[in-house]
This record gives structure tokens, C-alpha cells and sequence, in this order.
């Protein structure tokens, strides 16, 4: 949808809706903004919004896009990247000035005044849209991971994951933040609330799909078929388990006994706690 409209006032709410045309309330609309939240740049010569992903990624949400409005599609390669980069792209001032109004344009505030705008029950495909762009799944560590390439204010992921936590680093090349959610029920639970009951069903980038459904199929729980000394990655022995936690009783610290059984802290604190090594009491 090309245009050249201008914002020569403050739209009120449904009356912006009504100038961008083909805009609406729907999962499509709430999809493209959480993708935009997290993959969307402005251009600062004209009214463009766009965002660029590679060639197969595109291809799979492009048709969402379409439902939203005209966007255009445009290829490139860049310096030092192996595949083709797409950019799907909008020049449409009033769009641009909802995506400010709603803090696009500085995001380290968070996307609290995103997720107001949008009814409750388009919440899980705005997360949908954003967990695609810059969320991540580790199957193996039960971790799930939110990125953005500044210090967020992170608040509003809480309404999604209460359990999850803030990571934060600075580099170089300025200041990064990561929203963590790390224990095997709070991922699945998270999932589950960005997907709806049928992932399989669900709009978006196939492969990140496919890799929810399957991880969600999965046993909560799973047991440790080799507890104890029969685990092949085990470090140390039955009697060194009991005199360790035999020492704590006594009042060593968690460093002197790190030190002294050449384990990390948090492992000595796992032992200590009955969280490992269940199998020997």
C-alpha cells in the first residue's frame, strides 16, 4: 500500500485503523507487529518500515504480511553473509506513526504499550510474531530465550513467564539484554501460552514450529536411567558424596568444599540440598 499521507493531527483509537486501510485487529495484524518489535527498522529519509530475514524465513511469513497491507519485497546480499537476505518493506506515514505512538522507535522502554493496544486474546500471536524474530528454543537445556541488541526493560515479558529472568552484558558494541526461562515446566508452559493447545496448527516459521510440537510431545519429566556412580559423565564417588555432605553438617562452606572436591558451587549446593545424587541418602 503505497501512500503519502500526512499525520497533520493525533489520531484517536479506530480512526488511524481507518486511514491505513486494510489494518485491523486481527492475529495477522498482531503477528506483523511482534515480528516488527523485534526484526522492524525505520528508514529516516521517508515513511518505510521494513524488516529483513533470510530467504526461507521470509518466505513463510510474507503472506501473513500481505494481509496487513501492500508490502514489497526486495533481495540482498550482504557483506560476509552466505545466504540471500529478503527485505519485505511499507512506506505508509499513519502505520509508521502507530508503530511510534506505540514505542517502536525506542525500544528499551519494553513493549508494555504494544500489548495494551492489543486485545487480550491477540496477546499469544504478538509473542508468536516476536518469539520468531528473536526468540530461541535449547531443547537440550530446557532454556527459552527472548534477545534484543539493548538494554530492555524486560518487564513485560513477566505477564508471559513470571518464573523467567533478566540477563544482562555489555560489550564494545553497546549494551545487550536476554529474557530467560529456564526450568523444564516453565518453558512448556510458556510455549504453550504462545501457541495455543495445537502448535501444529499455528501460523509462522515452520522450522521453530516444528521444534515446539516436538519438544512439547515430550515427557515432562524425564528419569536418569544411570543415577549415581553408573552415570558415565559422573565426576566422583559414593564415599566422596557422604563425606561431603558430612563435612556441610560440620559447617564447611560451599568454597572450601568446592575447592577441596574440585566441583563448582552450585554443584556442591545440589548435593548439599538432596537436588542430586538422589539415589544415595
Amino acid at each position: 500500500m503505497e501512500c503519502t499521507l500526512v499525520v497533520s493531527r493525533a489520531y484517536k483509537p479506530g480512526e488511524l485503523e481507518a486511514a491505513v486501510g486494510l489494518l485491523t485487529h486481527s492475529p495477522e495484524l498482531a503477528y506483523v507487529l511482534g515480528l516488527l518489535w523485534a526484526e522492524g527498522h525505520f528508514y529516516s529519509t521517508n515513511a518505510r518500515v521494513g524488516l529483513e530475514m533470510v530467504e526461507e524465513d521470509l518466505a513463510q511469513v510474507s503472506g501473513v504480511f500481505l494481509k496487513t497491507g501492500l508490502w514489497r519485497e526486495s533481495a540482498r546480499m550482504r557483506a560476509g553473509r552466505t545466504k540471500k537476505m529478503l527485505e519485505l518493506s511499507l512506506v505508509n506515514l499513519p502505520f509508521r506513526g502507530l508503530l511510534e505512538s506505540l514505542g517502536y522507535s525506542h525500544r528499551v522502554k519494553g513493549a508494555s504499550k504494544v500489548l495494551s493496544y492489543l486485545p487480550a486474546n491477540l496477546h499469544p500471536s504478538w509473542w508468536l510474531g516476536f518469539f520468531d524474530g528473536d526468540g530461541c528454543l535449547y531443547t537440550k537445556q530446557h532454556q527459552l530465550s527472548f534477545s534484543a541488541s539493548h538494554d530492555q526493560d524486560w518487564e513485560f515479558a513477566l505477564g508471559l513467564a513470571p518464573q523467567g529472568r533478566v540477563k544482562r552484558r555489555t560489550s564494545v558494541a553497546g549494551s545487550y539484554s536476554t529474557f530467560l526461562v529456564t526450568s523444564r515446566p516453565g518453558v512448556r508452559e510458556t510455549l504453550r501460552r504462545i501457541y495455543g493447545p495445537q502448535p501444529e496448527a499455528t501460523f509462522g516459521i515452520s522450522r521453530k514450529r516444528q521444534s515446539v510440537v516436538e519438544y512439547l510431545s515430550g515427557p515432562l519429566y524425564a528419569p536418569n536411567p544411570m543415577p549415581g556412580t553408573l552415570n558415565p559423565s559422573c565426576r566422583t564417588t559414593d564415599e566422596y558424596i557422604r563425606e561431603l555432605r558430612t563435612l556441610r553438617v560440620q559447617g564447611c562452606s560451599y568454597a572450601s568444599l568446592s575447592a577441596k572436591f574440585g566441583l563448582s558451587r552450585s554443584q556442591v549446593g545440589r548435593i548439599c540440598r538432596g537436588e542430586s545424587w538422589q539415589s544415595l541418602r
